[in-house]
């Protein structure tokens, strides 16, 4: 009988009950897991305690992983070039030039905008089909156009050339730029 008693429990056995079952499924798969222990029918309240414990330090540890990883990004070819350049500039007691192409379209677009007729109407293209070149010496010109309406409500387009020059301080700041020429077509 008892060989014959022995056989019946192990057929009633589930696959929570066996502990390196348990074990493997709450590092691996903690929610399986997690149910598997509660559900075995063999072990004790402290070894499901330290079974849970055990689960949600992997848990922790997995998630600590990730987070650092994420925030180690690899620097790009672009930053790390833009660093030498700097640290070159450094080593030579140079300032560093910095291009500053799309702050002066930016600008221009403010003082052009600024000497519309109707300001509120204008309308300029994508940033990529205005010509930016650094002439030197921190002077900047620009070309492009804008449509806006004139004075009798109609909308024309005006081609513009602004010649600006970046005084210092904080590039994005109107009083930091000198407007050395504007001109419409």
């Amino acid at each position: 009988m008892d060989q014959e008693e022995r056989n019946k429990e192990s057929f009633d056995k589930k696959w929570f009950d066996y502990p390196p079952m348990v074990l493997l499924l709450i590092t691996v798969f903690f929610p399986i897991g997690l149910y598997a222990v509660f559900r075995n029918r063999g072990m004790g309240k402290l070894a499901k305690f330290g079974l849970c414990a055990w689960g949600v330090i992997v848990l922790l540890a997995l998630i600590g992983a990730n987070e650092e990883g994420a925030n180690s990004t690899q620097p790009t070819a672009q930053a790390t070039l833009q660093t030498e350049a700097v640290e070159t500039a450094i080593e030579r007691e140079e300032p560093a030039v910095v291009d500053r192409r799309t702050q002066s379209l930016v600008q221009c677009k403010y003082y052009v905008k600024n000497s519309l007729s109707s300001p509120t109407t204008a309308n300029f293209p994508w940033p990529d089909s205005m010509e930016r070149i650094h002439i030197g010496d921190q002077v900047y010109e620009v070309t492009g156009y804008v449509d806006s309406q004139n004075a009798y409500g109609a909308t024309v387009r005006n081609n513009w050339l602004c010649k600006i020059k970046y005084l210092g301080g904080e590039q994005h700041h109107p009083a930091n730029w000198d407007i050395l020429e504007l001109t419409f077509n």
